[in-house]
């Protein structure tokens, strides 16, 4: 059966304000310090993108 066929599609893309709001809370994770802003982006990016692992 088809991906379409049991219901599950494409992921939808995050928007800009999600990535943000989930790098944001990655960085407060952190104590507010260090790290790096454009690993936090690209991780939540990652992250809001990836199927979860029930529906692989």
């Amino acid at each position: 059966m088809s991906e379409a066929g049991r219901g599950i599609g494409p992921v939808p893309a995050p928007t800009h304000d999600e990535i943000a709001r989930l790098a944001y809370s990655y960085w407060e994770a952190r104590g507010r310090r260090g790290g790096s802003a454009l690993e936090d982006w690209l991780r939540a990016e990652r992250e809001l993108t990836q199927l979860p692992p029930s529906l692989v």
